[in-house]
């Protein structure tokens, strides 16, 4: 059963090369989308675009009698994957359930419908379009309805603040040619890529939810805690399983399970993000993507057994897959690499060192975002802060872990210096 991998990234390839089934890749800069999203490049080339892109993908459809795909990536691959298979007729996430997810301020409404008790107050918003935010009233939070990472989320407490965020934030017309074509094309939607949403405020504690659906049945695969640098919107870690009571994962689980089967989600792997308040026990979908958290694939295989790769090639093979085996670890991590200046990377670790520190810690996976000579702003970032890599790692207890990853950090250095 020949499986093609639209928008492969390179941990897609590292994870399914040498599988028992014959998978096809492609050639994708993925970090491309990104950078033009932050600016950071002008356009988006005509490769990437549906008309040069979508006609290749079913070019090799054709030339590899191709039956079944298979995607991780957020934007552009959860468009272009959908859409194949929409005009293929291969089993796969459905279209209009992605492209639903795929646009904020629709989700929120699909999210009011089936699982109103954690959708919070929201409203449609553009420079020149405000009627509603003024109903929602102030402080708010504000994003693209097309959102990637954290680009030009924000808090906005005034008019003049919300004036002065239009005044510098525009989202870019190249990045949004796929989405918006999509959103044309087989949606109904009158609010293009092109609005922002803004939502009241949540407090307390972040996490996320993976899941999956196969053939209608929606199963857990777990819930990480999501741990922000205080008073700031960037993340310092990602601890699995998350310590949250077993009460509120089992609440978030069942809303999760009424929206996803609500919008006839099927044949995929799903994150949710939730921010649940601890002093009232209320909780709140913040939102939901319709692909498994490739970043989170390390800390399950760690605890579980199973990684999130395996989960998702199963289902697109047909085959209900398992999510819980026995893994070597009680606990697992992302930890977050940060600076909070921009600066420039005067050295960054080797592949001695990479080899070294796996040597120690032989389940450590490290995940550079940037190389010697680059400055931190050169790769696409949440706006507040400056990611300069992850290291994953496993451990029995919270301070094995917390030892583990301070002797990581002295294994693998990276120095810089003020740009």
């Amino acid at each position: 059963m020949p499986m093609l991998v639209p928008c492969t990234k390179k941990k897609d390839r590292d994870e399914l090369s040498g599988r028992d089934e014959r998978v096809i890749f492609t050639d994708f800069d993925n970090a491309l989308p990104k950078k033009v999203l932050a600016g950071l490049e002008p356009n988006l080339p005509d490769e990437y675009l549906p008309k040069k892109y979508l006609p290749k993908l079913h070019t090799l459809c054709d030339t590899h009698s191709i039956t079944s795909l298979y995607n991780t990536d957020d934007y552009l691959g959860s468009i272009y994957t959908s859409v194949l298979a929409h005009e293929r007729g291969i089993k796969s996430a459905p279209l209009g359930a992605v492209l639903l997810c795929q646009h904020k301020y629709y989700a929120r409404i699909a999210q009011q419908q089936y699982a109103s008790e954690v959708t919070p107050e929201f409203a449609i918003v553009r420079h020149d379009y405000q009627d509603e935010v003024a109903q929602l009233g102030f402080p708010f939070f504000i994003k693209p309805v097309k959102a990637y990472l954290s680009v030009f989320a924000q808090q906005i407490h005034s008019q003049k603040e919300l004036d002065e965020y239009f005044q510098k934030t525009r989202v870019s017309e190249q990045f949004l040619i796929p989405f918006n074509w999509a959103i044309e094309k087989y949606t109904d939607y009158e609010y293009d890529g092109t609005y922002f949403i803004a939502e009241k405020v949540l407090q307390g504690k972040q996490v996320t939810l993976e899941g999956y659906i196969y053939e209608g049945e929606v199963g857990l695969i777990g819930i990480v805690d999501s741990v922000l640098i205080p008073n700031t919107i960037s993340f310092e870690r990602f601890v699995y399983p998350s310590s949250l009571s077993q009460s509120v994962q089992e609440r978030m689980f069942e809303s999760a399970k009424k929206f996803v089967s609500g919008i006839e989600l099927d044949m995929t792997l799903f994150n949710i993000e939730y921010m649940y308040n601890e002093q009232t026990d209320e909780l709140h979908i913040i939102e939901i993507n319709p692909r498994m958290s490739a970043q989170f694939c390390d800390l399950f295989a760690m605890v579980n057994g199973v990684s999130n790769y395996d989960v998702q090639y199963d289902i697109a093979l047909g085959r209900k897959p398992t999510v819980h085996k026995k893994g070597l670890f009680q606990i697992s991590a992302s930890l977050v690499g940060r600076q909070l200046y921009d600066q420039k990377v005067i050295s960054a670790p080797t592949q001695d060192d990479l080899k070294n520190a796996q040597e120690r810690f032989p389940e450590l996976q490290f995940y550079p975002w940037v190389a010697t000579g680059d400055k931190l702003s050169d790769v696409l970032q949440d706006g507040t802060s400056y990611v300069y890599g992850w290291i994953h790692l496993g451990a029995q207890n919270e301070h094995e872990l917390e030892a583990k990853y301070q002797e990581s950090r002295q294994l693998l250095p990276f120095v810089f210096e003020k740009v």
